[in-house]
């Protein structure tokens, strides 16, 4: 069985280097190539035809982005996953316009980018890649990353999500200090109204 040949540019020796590592760890898998900037990736890129190119968004001489377009024109069906350090939605839309399978963040490319890769070897290799997965996250970033169009979707769901329950954990707290407020206000009042009756009382006694 041929290789599975991946292709890494990083502009960044170490992260270069630890990916490489990461993925070389996995069965039938082969780095076949490394760029340290945009412009040699996509040279390389063209000559190596490799089966994904992995292109770090923030490279000098040629950004991700536009490497991911120059790579492409030169061969449309090339599989391209970006490495982003956020998952900002009007970043990722522009990912996805560039003509990228999908996006990795490099916080989680440790844990991510090999079932990322899984995903996009496994699209070609079977009728149903889910059947490959056997846990929930794994098939969530299945689905995001064969289905590239929904990423945006999906990033906002969860943005607003977020936002929603932070929202409805800002609105508890708030109930529950103007809660204790209301109970302070109270136990304030009756000892004023003690103190009130019992000076009252201290004059009446004084008087007689």
């Amino acid at each position: 069985m041929a290789a599975f040949r991946i292709f890494i540019a990083d502009d960044h020796e170490v992260v270069r280097k630890g990916l490489c590592s990461l993925l070389q760890a996995q069965p039938d898998w082969e780095v076949c190539g490394e760029a340290a900037d945009g412009r040699e990736a996509v040279e390389k890129a063209q000559q190596l035809k490799p089966d994904v190119v992995i292109l770090d968004i923030g490279m000098p001489s040629l950004n991700g982005l536009e490497a991911t377009r120059q790579i492409l024109r030169g061969n449309p069906l090339q599989r391209v996953l970006i490495l982003t350090v956020t998952d900002a939605e009007q970043l990722i839309e522009e990912v996805l316009k560039a003509g990228a399978r999908g996006f990795v963040l490099k916080a989680d490319a440790a844990k991510d980018l090999t079932m990322a890769v899984d995903a996009l070897q496994l699209r070609d290799q079977q009728t149903d890649a889910g059947d490959a997965f056997g846990n929930l996250e794994a098939e969530q970033l299945r689905q995001r990353i064969v289905k590239g169009e929904d990423f945006a979707k999906v990033a906002k769901e969860e943005s607003d999500d977020k936002r929603s329950g932070e929202q409805g954990t800002w609105m508890a707290t708030v109930g529950i200090v103007l809660g204790v407020i209301h109970v302070a206000l109270i136990a304030l009042i009756v000892l004023v109204l003690v103190g009130a009756v019992f000076f009252l009382g201290s004059l009446a006694l004084f008087h007689h």
